[in-house]
């Protein structure tokens, strides 16, 4: 039979059926009841918006804004830096190699050279120098004057390659020219690539490190608005399923890694294609005009862009292996967890568990930190503490099991710059290991972010005795 019973501070009575372990809150003695139909669920869902409005603020109200600006400031900056580089690489490299490679399709006509030579040129750190030549040809029964030897614009340091150029172009010379189908009067003596052409590369860093920074800022910013999403989402469905497979995934149901083994494919393979798309050409026409006075000095250069493209090649058949590994999910007893609390951590690994020989779960805790110094501020990031929370190689424990981990009284609670994580470490012999982070909240003690409150005319849930 049906129980009434008086609860503190509720301002009413309270009514549980058989077998429910849960109040009802009866309408009545209660001006808002009296208003109309008691609609607990409603009030809640109020309930439950106020309390997740109320964490964000207090844990952002003091550098939302900033943030904010701060993001815009530094993808202005990164802006100003890649516009500067396109500004050099465009004239200087871009443009010449595409008119070398549309020059490839044009009509060859046979000229006449009447003189060539290497033009200096005086600047304040040495002399410079170019190619100049003039030769004659006929197209559609007009004579026609050309005074282009390629396609690339300024002049280099390098004089000993002009000048073997020019000493196979004497006075006389009888060689072929190549003449724009569509404009007889756009010619060009040669279509090759020399290494003057790698000069160009030198400021495609200003071009490549601003471009994937703000890859990784505009990145960062919509996957931290779709885990604000996801996040609230679940909250959602946790409270429509509250109570089914408890045992299994705790509270929270089961949480996937904040990073996939296919998003990591993909990023690893779209920044080793970026990467050496800009630096292989570089490096080929070094090879191509090896023994100019300059290639070894663009070779040395090159050599750290080299290994760093090598690196990110190796790194993608690894991440195309952890495709297959065992898949990690984290179900935690909570959502939010105070200093001084304990934590209980379930895992589950979807696939072939018994492949990994070691699982190690730990709590971590890390800074980001900021530094200013002389040559400008460099921000890095310092692990504040570890905790372990379970370390087994039984492979009855590694496919699921769980652990329970003490969070120190003293802890620093999560904020813009304290990010707490549980990591989960699979070793495989001869693979690509189990990687995977799940986000948890350390934050003073309150009302769980999808509990209901007592105060608050919703459903009660009833206390252990």
């Amino acid at each position: 039979m049906a129980r009434d019973d008086e609860r503190p501070g509720g301002g009413g009575r309270y009514r549980r059926e058989p077998g429910e372990d849960r109040y009802r809150k009866e309408p009545g003695g209660d001006p808002a009841a009296a208003e109309g139909p008691a609609k607990p669920w409603r009030r809640w869902w109020r309930k439950r918006a106020a309390d997740a409005a109320s964490d964000a603020a207090s844990s952002s109200s003091g550098s939302s804004t900033s943030a904010g600006k701060g993001w815009g400031c530094g993808v202005a900056f990164l802006l100003v830096f890649m516009l500067f580089g396109l500004g050099i690489a465009v004239p200087f490299f871009l443009l010449p190699v595409w008119r070398t490679l549309e020059a490839r399709t044009w009509d060859g006509v046979p000229c006449t050279v009447e003189r060539a030579w290497v033009e200096s040129h005086a600047g304040d750190d040495g002399s410079t120098y170019s190619i100049g030549v003039v030769y004659r040809y006929e197209a559609g029964g007009r004579e026609y004057a050309g005074d282009r030897y390629d396609f690339f614009l300024g002049s280099t340091s390098a004089r000993a390659g002009k000048e073997e150029i020019v000493e196979g172009l004497p006075p006389g010379t009888r060689t072929t020219c190549w003449l724009d189908p569509h404009d007889p009067t756009n010619a060009v003596l040669s279509r090759e690539l020399r290494g003057d052409f790698a000069f160009g590369l030198l400021v495609l860093p200003f071009v490549l490190f601003p471009l994937l920074a703000l890859v990784g800022l505009v990145g960062a910013r919509v996957k931290g608005r779709r885990g604000g999403r996801r996040r609230e989402s679940r909250r959602a469905d946790a409270g429509r399923s509250r109570g089914r497979d408890a045992a299994a995934a705790l509270k929270t149901g089961w949480l996937e890694p904040t990073k996939s083994p296919l998003g990591n494919l993909a990023t690893t393979s779209g920044v080793a294609l970026l990467w050496n798309s800009i630096v292989g050409p570089i490096a080929y026409l070094t090879y191509r005009n090896w023994g100019d006075d300059d290639s070894g000095c663009i070779a040395i250069f090159l050599v750290p862009f080299a290994l760093i493209g090598l690196l990110l090649l190796a790194g993608v058949p690894y991440s195309f292996l952890a495709l297959f590994n065992p898949r990690p999910r984290v179900a935690l007893d909570r959502r939010r967890v105070a200093p001084g609390e304990s934590l209980e951590v379930r895992w589950r690994l979807r696939g072939l568990a018994g492949r990994v020989r070691r699982l190690k779960v730990e709590l971590v805790a890390t800074e980001t930190v900021t530094t200013s110094g002389s040559k400008g501020s460099t921000t890095r990031e310092e692990v504040l503490v570890t905790l372990p929370v379970a370390d087994t190689r039984e492979r009855s424990e590694i496919g699921e099991g769980s652990g329970t981990v003490d969070v120190p009284p003293d802890a620093r609670e999560t904020s813009g710059k304290v990010r707490w994580e549980i990591k989960l470490h699979g070793e495989i012999t001869l693979w690509p290991d189990v990687m995977a982070t799940f986000p948890l909240e350390v934050r003073g003690r309150g009302p769980e972010p999808d509990e209901p409150d007592s105060t608050a005319g919703g459903f009660l849930r009833r206390k252990a005795t």
